[in-house]
């Protein structure tokens, strides 16, 4: 995970930082659905379930001022889970995203690193104001619970996990609240 500044990183740095998050994020969920959808759609059936980020949900996370590439790259991932949900569901495929706030990952603890902080509910609540902190199995377990669904529950959705509670209220079905 990498920051940037517009005003004071290299141009090349800046263009390194750019297309490293843009290959990742952006392509990566381009040609992994490219090469699965026209499996799913002759099947008539599957489930795509990417995940993007809480900086999606901008009524509680403004943009930040130095992660610039990362966001644009995420903002093209979730227009990608946009389309992707419009075209296949007439095919049976589902497409949905999880959006989760601070997971406890190498990418976040790197961050914290930079930062001379450890990584802990604390710091996080003094650095974004929220003090939630998540594991990488709260995480899969809300993709888990999302990918048992039935055809009942919606597609092109994208749920906001702040807590472990969020995550396991999934496994109920739609959460109208975690997708605004």
């Amino acid at each position: 995970f990498s920051t940037m500044s517009f005003v004071s990183t290299s141009y090349e740095d800046a263009l390194r930082d750019f297309w490293f998050n843009m290959d990742t994020n952006a392509l990566g969920t381009f040609l992994c659905a490219k090469k699965v959808a026209p499996v799913m759609a002759s099947r008539g059936s599957g489930q795509i379930l990417n995940v993007v980020t809480n900086h999606m949900k901008r009524r509680l996370f403004p943009p930040s001022s130095s992660e610039h590439s990362y966001d644009a790259s995420k903002w093209a991932q979730f227009g990608l889970n946009e389309s992707l949900a419009c075209e296949l569901k007439d095919y049976g495929v589902r497409v949905n995203a999880i959006c989760p706030a601070a997971t406890r990952t190498p990418m976040l603890q790197g961050f914290f690193d930079q930062l001379g902080l450890p990584l802990n509910r604390e710091t996080l609540a003094e650095c974004s104001g929220f003090d939630s902190l998540m594991e990488i199995e709260d995480v899969g377990e809300a993709a888990c619970n999302i990918l048992d669904w039935d055809d009942t529950q919606p597609v092109g959705k994208a749920f906001l996990l702040m807590t472990r509670d969020d995550c396991q209220r999934l496994k109920a079905g739609y959460a109208a609240d975690l997708a605004e």
